[in-house]
């Protein structure tokens, strides 16, 4: 049971890291690409670039 923890843990902080790093990559897209494109880049919807666009 405690390697099924640990193993669920790992997983969980790597889903993490990528969407943090999907975040970053779409940070640096709003400045250069309309919400659309950076959606569809992403995979983002576009309510969250919104969001994503007035923390910047």
């Amino acid at each position: 049971m405690f390697i099924y923890d640990q193993q669920g843990a790992i997983i969980r902080a790597v889903e993490e890291a990528r969407q943090e790093e999907k975040q970053a990559i779409a940070r640096q897209l709003l400045d250069r690409l309309d919400d659309a494109t950076t959606a569809q880049i992403t995979g983002f919807s576009v309510q969250h670039l919104l969001n994503l666009r007035s923390e910047v």
